[in-house]
């Protein structure tokens, strides 16, 4: 009966280094950043927004020569 308790001491140190990860991520993310860097990031965003739409429009598109909506 007392094989299983080491595993779950191990187990649960394990998990600990995580949590420290995710506070260290937060801490970087509170860094200023500059207005340059937001430009250019948002005209990425923008870019992959705007292929994502049209590659969703193309599956749409193709899902409807599929199977046609029922409305018609």
């Amino acid at each position: 009966m007392q094989s299983p308790n080491p595993k779950n001491t191990e187990q649960k140190s394990e998990k600990q280094p995580q949590v420290i990860e995710q506070q260290e991520q937060k801490e970087t993310l509170e860094l200023p950043i500059q207005p340059e860097d937001l430009q250019a990031n948002n005209k990425e965003t923008q870019e992959m927004a705007a292929k994502n739409i049209e590659s969703n429009l193309q599956k749409l598109q193709s899902m409807e020569k599929i199977n046609p909506p029922h409305d018609s």
